[in-house]
């Protein structure tokens, strides 16, 4: 069990990374590109459904690698960040 008081073990969080930009990627690339920020990248979340009930509010956790995605701009990848604060 892990004292999650202790500092010998900093505490993660979970962050939604904007785009900022409309591309198509592979999940492999999401991954790369979390990776090069030393963070693990989940997922994704579609902005346009994050409304949507029956479509996870747009969070789709640990795609294909091989799965081609089209992202928008208010789209978001999922990941895991050391907490630096």
């Amino acid at each position: 069990q892990i004292d999650v008081r202790s500092s010998q073990y900093p505490l993660a969080c979970f962050i939604l990374l904007s785009l900022r930009v409309s591309t198509n990627r592979s999940d492999a690339d999401c991954m790369a590109i979390a990776r090069k920020r030393n963070e693990v990248c989940l997922g994704i979340k579609i902005g346009a459904l994050e409304s949507d009930s029956e479509a996870n509010y747009g969070v789709n956790l640990i795609p294909e690698k091989n799965t081609k995605l089209t992202l928008k701009s208010d789209d978001s990848l999922v990941v895991v960040s050391e907490d630096e604060t």
